[in-house]
C-alpha cells in the first residue's frame, strides 16, 4: 500500500475538497499520485515547482513527499472558479487550511511563461503530473519546459500513453484523439485535453526543451477512472459540439473528427474502457 511521507492514501484523500463528495474515487487518484511520487523519490525538504496543478491532487502529493522541510509551488492558467463539482478554488483552500498547507503555494490563472523568472536552481524538481496533454499545443509545452529548466535541477512527468497494449484500451485512446482534434477549435469549450502526445513525442520535445531524459517507467492504471471520463466527455459533449458548433476547424479536419467519432462509437459497443497505459519520465538539463 502506498505510503509517502508517513501518509495513507485515505488520510491524503481526507484533506481534499472533493473528499466530501466521492471519497472512494478520490482515493484511487491521490494513490496513483503518491505511487508516481514514490517511483521518483522525491526527497524530504526537497522544493518542487509544478506544472498544471488542477484540483491539487498531485500537489498533494508531492507536499506529503516533501515533508515539513520542503515546499511545494503550483502554476495553473486555470481560474479558481474553474472545475466542477468542486472548483479548483474550492479544492485549494482546502488543502490550504489543513495539516500540509504550510508547505504549498498556489498560483492559479499564471501562465508559467509570463512569470517574473526564479533564480536559477532555486527548485529540486519540475514536475507535470498528468497535465501536458492539457497544454493548448506541443510548441507551449516545449517553450515552458524550455521556461522552467534553469530554476529545477531535475524534470519530472507523469503522463498517458497513446499506445494500447490491449483492445480494451481503444475507446479510451480514441476519445483522447477525437478530443485533441475538436476542443482547440471549440471557444467555449471546458474540456481538458488539447495535446494528446504520445511517449515517443513527449521524449522528443523534453529533449529538444534542453532536457536529457534520464528514464521512463510504466506505471500501473488499471484502476483508474478518467478513461471512463474522457470516453464520456467525447460522447457526450465533443461529439455534439462537432455536429452543433461553430468550430474553426478545416474541412478536412472536421471529417477525420468524425470519423474517429465513429471509430469511439463502435469500439464501446465493443464493452472494453480500460484505461491508457502511462509513464514516469525523469529528465536532466543537458
Amino acid at each position: 500500500m502506498t505510503n509517502t511521507g508517513g501518509w495513507r492514501p485515505e488520510a491524503l484523500a481526507a484533506e481534499m475538497a472533493a473528499w466530501d463528495l466521492d471519497p472512494a474515487g478520490l482515493v484511487v487518484q491521490i494513490a496513483h499520485r503518491m505511487a508516481i511520487v514514490e517511483r521518483w523519490g522525491i526527497a524530504p525538504g526537497a522544493r518542487v515547482l509544478e506544472i498544471g496543478c488542477g484540483q491539487g491532487e498531485g500537489a498533494a502529493a508531492l507536499a506529503a513527499a516533501v515533508g515539513p522541510d520542503g515546499r511545494v509551488e503550483s502554476f495553473d492558467p486555470a481560474p479558481p472558479e474553474y472545475g466542477a463539482p468542486v472548483t479548483l478554488g474550492a479544492s485549494i483552500g482546502r488543502l490550504l487550511e489543513g495539516r500540509l498547507g504550510e508547505r504549498m503555494e498556489f498560483h492559479l490563472e499564471t501562465d508559467p511563461l509570463a512569470i517574473e523568472p526564479f533564480p536559477a536552481d532555486v527548485f529540486d524538481e519540475a514536475a507535470l503530473i498528468h497535465s501536458a496533454w492539457y497544454f493548448p499545443d506541443s510548441t507551449t509545452l516545449e517553450r515552458t519546459l524550455e521556461r522552467v529548466r534553469p530554476w529545477a535541477r531535475r524534470l519530472r512527468i507523469a503522463e498517458w500513453d497513446l499506445a494500447p497494449d490491449s483492445m480494451d484500451q481503444l475507446p479510451h485512446l480514441l476519445a483522447a484523439l477525437v478530443q485533441g482534434v475538436v476542443e482547440p477549435a471549440r471557444p467555449s469549450s471546458a474540456a481538458n485535453i488539447r495535446t494528446p502526445l504520445s511517449r515517443g513525442r513527449m521524449i522528443e520535445i523534453v529533449e529538444r526543451a534542453g532536457w536529457r531524459v534520464a528514464e521512463v517507467a510504466d506505471l500501473d492504471t488499471v484502476a483508474l477512472q478518467d478513461g471512463d471520463w474522457e470516453i464520456a466527455l467525447a460522447l457526450e459533449d465533443t461529439l455534439a459540439a462537432l455536429r452543433g458548433e461553430e468550430l474553426t476547424l478545416p474541412p478536412h479536419l472536421k471529417s477525420v473528427a468524425a470519423s474517429l467519432g465513429d471509430a469511439l462509437t463502435a469500439a464501446v459497443g465493443f464493452g472494453g474502457r480500460r484505461p491508457l497505459p502511462a509513464f514516469a519520465l525523469t529528465a536532466d538539463r543537458k
